[in-house]
């Protein structure tokens, strides 16, 4: 698993690599990141069962770094606001898969 950064102009930044496939990937976005895009690569054909998986925004605690699955307890709601699902450019054989999320506040006066 992979989190690659970027910025607003959609220059890229850094990434994060999951080293380890039995503790979550845990990662904190770079300074002046707008936005984050997570990829598999896979290195061999054939069908893969993917588990568990969740994009969670939360802390880095330690009970998070030694392998806790986060549940999202705290953060902030979000509301999908577009979708995509392409064939890569050059590459139909890959998918490219995009969800751009809105934080969802109260429009209510008070």
């Amino acid at each position: 698993m992979y989190l690659h950064w970027y910025t607003r102009a959609k220059t890229f930044i850094s990434s994060a690599v999951q080293t380890d496939t039995t503790r979550p990937l845990v990662a904190v976005s770079p300074a002046n990141a707008a936005f984050m895009r997570p990829a598999v690569r896979l290195k061999a054909t054939g069908l893969f069962p993917t588990g568990f998986a969740a994009l969670s925004l939360g802390d880095t605690s330690a009970s998070l770094l030694a392998g806790s699955r986060p549940i999202g307890e705290g953060s902030m709601a979000h509301s999908i606001t577009a979708y995509r699902h392409a064939a890569t450019p050059r590459d139909g054989a890959y998918r490219d898969i995009g969800l751009d999320l809105v934080e969802v506040t109260s429009s209510a006066a008070g």
